[in-house]
């Protein structure tokens, strides 16, 4: 299974664009095609940034989104610290991809990456859904997306029963 860390931005761009490559990529987390793993600062930081005014998210959508993610997810303690990201607030995603020995970093922000760490390569979410269409196509079938104004119901990764995904429903203002 591949294994990904995820930069705050698709988090956000998932939460705010439901079209988009980031949201495929948190699809295919929730349907457990894909792995991801996440640090004690990951998870918070995911927290502080959805909850900026700036994105008109609901608070409890934030927190069902934030737990939803933690469920889904492997928490790692990362042992080293790196100081290798342009930003130093990106270091602690390569420190938990390396914590991991996650395939990949997804990110909207290659430029403040190097291009790859160790075995981790530093992608865009476009990459890890393909950017053709028959990929992208195939992406989403697997993603187990919903049709536009329906996105608050989706199967859980065993298909057996809906998971409750308020958290990808932008809030009304």
């Amino acid at each position: 299974m591949i294994r990904v860390v995820l930069d705050t931005n698709v988090v956000v761009s998932a939460h705010l664009n439901d079209e988009g490559y980031e949201r495929h990529v948190v699809d295919l987390v929730l349907a457990g095609k894909v792995r991801l793993y996440v640090s004690r600062a990951i998870l918070e930081e995911y927290e502080g940034v959805l909850r900026r005014p700036k994105f008109a998210l609901d608070s409890r959508m934030v927190r069902k989104s934030v737990r939803l993610i933690c469920s889904v997810s492997r928490e790692v303690k990362p042992q080293r610290e790196l100081n290798v990201t342009r930003d130093a607030a990106d270091n602690k995603f390569l420190e938990c991809a390396q914590a991991a020995r996650a395939d990949y970093v997804v990110t909207g922000n290659k430029r403040h990456f190097p291009q790859s760490r160790r075995q981790t390569l530093i992608v865009n979410a476009g990459r890890i859904c393909g950017t053709d269409r028959a990929r992208a196509a195939k992406i989403a079938l697997l993603s187990l997306s919903t049709p536009p104004g329906n996105q608050s119901r989706y199967l859980s990764a065993s298909a057996t029963r809906p998971l409750e995904i308020n958290w990808l429903i932008r809030a009304k203002s």
